[in-house]
């Protein structure tokens, strides 16, 4: 079956510009009187959040021409990597420490916050790992726990990436729908069959011998 690239949820897309305006307005609102005493201007800070409202409005049109089954395929080594760089943060002589605060890795002032990447790998993971059994969000254990499920494609010798696919929940899905629909009709002619064969019986009972 051919993919096809379809049309971006313009729902989801107003609502995200809508949020990144008025926290543009919000961060100038806040902000333009101490920008104003502390640096002679009074859109300081709303220029600056512009300037990265545009670079992430670049990024999120990027990764909306990305297939999303890459991201899946990226799931785990970016939760891994992550969780490496949260730990390497808290290693003197290399997490950065601002306002008593170790929260930064970098060079001078190339400088990048781990925390806010994992936010994003964390995003990535759950949604990779959901959509193998979307099954789990029914229950706290399996939702939560990765790997104590009881699910036997957990820790398999079978790809994390392979188990990761859309289409296993949907044929699942499929089999549940055609064993409820051949119940029903077997059902539906059990139920003919005996009404046929109790009218039978009346019929005989009322025949003149």
């Amino acid at each position: 079956m051919s993919e096809h690239k379809g049309l971006p949820d313009l729902v989801i897309f107003i609502i995200t510009l809508a949020l990144l305006s008025l926290g543009i307005v919000m961060v100038f609102s806040a902000s333009s009187v101490t920008a104003y005493h502390e640096l002679g201007d009074a859109y300081y800070y709303l220029k600056r959040q512009s300037l990265w409202a545009v670079i992430g409005l670049v990024a999120l049109v990027i990764c909306m021409n990305i297939d999303y089954h890459l991201w899946a395929k990226l799931a785990g080594p970016l939760i891994v990597a992550s969780l490496i760089a949260l730990t390497v943060v808290l290693v003197p002589g290399i997490g950065i420490t601002i306002s008593g605060s170790r929260r930064w890795l970098g060079v001078g002032i190339a400088r990048v916050q781990p925390s806010e990447f994992a936010k994003l790998s964390m995003v990535i993971f759950l949604a990779a790992y959901l959509s193998a059994s979307p099954d789990r969000v029914k229950s706290v254990v399996r939702g939560i726990f990765v790997g104590f499920d009881g699910d036997d494609r957990i820790g398999s010798s079978e790809p994390w990436v392979a188990r990761c696919h859309v289409k296993k929940p949907a044929i699942k899905y499929k089999r549940k729908r055609k064993l409820r629909f051949s119940c029903v009709i077997n059902a539906a002619r059990s139920t003919r069959a005996s009404r046929s064969s109790g009218l039978g019986v009346i019929q005989a009972g009322n025949s003149p011998s």
